[in-house]
């Protein structure tokens, strides 16, 4: 189906023009010329009936939790997903030389995919990112349940990154040991700013985190009613008892993911989408602690990508075009 009357219109220009031609036999023009036109005009009429532009179902910004993008599908959301992290690259690396990404695991590497797809595996400056993770599993990194296993064999393997700026977890000591050197080795690259430091703290300032959500609206590895959600001193903290397996994790902090310059979370899927909806919505004092609503960057920018299955729950009232 043609978008719009794109298409008609250009067809009633080309037969308009081959009418002319019978009618004057185009005295003043070439035969050969105005056969070139019209075949020009055939495969404009063409394109416009064939062509759709990428949108997404809503863009807005939501009156106190920062901007929604709501998509169609995944596809679409993994599209605009792509620029999004493309642009904010580019932005940082003329800024400050590096881009500092942090990510999460389960369906976000996938989500990321298109970023070793043209036109990003070659237009992106890969030598310039510095990637961690906003959490970690405790396994060996060839175990199935690893988050750096997850992101190398999606992601990393497909694109130019530079090996020694993939900061991976110690993964042959205890939970503790691994957030107390993944801690120590972060401190290393704030203090050559590598990775920037907040003006208002002494906290990493990631140009970006990357973040997934769960159906009990969890974060990293942040879980609801879990004691690390208190912690205020340290930047990587270490859980042994996590509702979800495997127990031992790595995670950052609320205050390191609160001070990152932007903030990105990422949710797909009908099962999340109350959990979307307390995250998002204003719904009371009942859901303050639900993890995902505890990540509002202190002086940074916070999205949402949500395909409209996961967003299908959202009071639509509470955010504006």
């Amino acid at each position: 189906m043609c978008n719009g009357n794109r298409g008609e219109d250009l067809a009633f220009q080309s037969f308009s023009l081959l009418f002319i031609y019978k009618r004057d036999r185009i005295s003043s023009v070439s035969l050969s010329i105005f056969i070139r036109l019209l075949l020009c005009l055939c495969f404009v009429t063409i394109i416009g009936c064939t062509w759709k532009p990428r949108r997404m179902a809503h863009s807005g910004v939501h009156k106190d939790r920062g901007e929604l993008r709501i998509h169609e599908n995944l596809d679409e959301l993994g599209t605009d997903l792509a620029e999004y992290i493309a642009e904010l690259s580019e932005a940082s690396v003329k800024e400050r030389g590096v881009f500092a990404i942090a990510i999460s695991g389960g369906s976000l590497i996938g989500l990321m995919g298109k970023l070793c797809e043209a036109p990003y595996n070659k237009t992106v400056d890969w030598a310039k990112w510095y990637v961690f993770w906003a959490d970690e599993r405790v396994v060996a990194k060839t175990h199935a349940d690893s988050n750096y296993k997850l992101a190398k064999d999606g992601l990393l393997s497909k694109v130019p990154v530079v090996p020694s700026h993939v900061n991976s977890i110690n993964d042959s000591v205890s939970a503790e040991e691994a957030a107390d050197d993944y801690e120590f080795h972060v401190r290393q690259l704030v203090k050559t700013r590598t990775i920037n430091v907040s003006d208002i703290s002494d906290c990493p300032k990631f140009d970006l985190i990357l973040l997934g959500m769960g159906s009990d609206g969890h974060v990293a590895s942040l879980f609801p009613n879990h004691p690390v959600l208190d912690e205020k001193d340290e930047w990587v903290t270490f859980i042994t008892d996590s509702p979800k397996s495997p127990p031992e994790r790595i995670t950052f902090t609320l205050p390191v993911i609160n001070s990152a310059s932007n903030v990105v979370v990422v949710v797909t899927g009908e099962s999340k989408a109350e959990a979307v909806h307390l995250a998002i919505d204003d719904v009371g004092a009942d859901c303050l602690s639900l993890p995902a609503r505890l990540v509002q960057p202190t002086k940074g920018k916070l999205a949402w990508f949500l395909d409209k299955l996961a967003a299908s729950k959202l009071d639509g009232s509470q955010f504006s075009e």
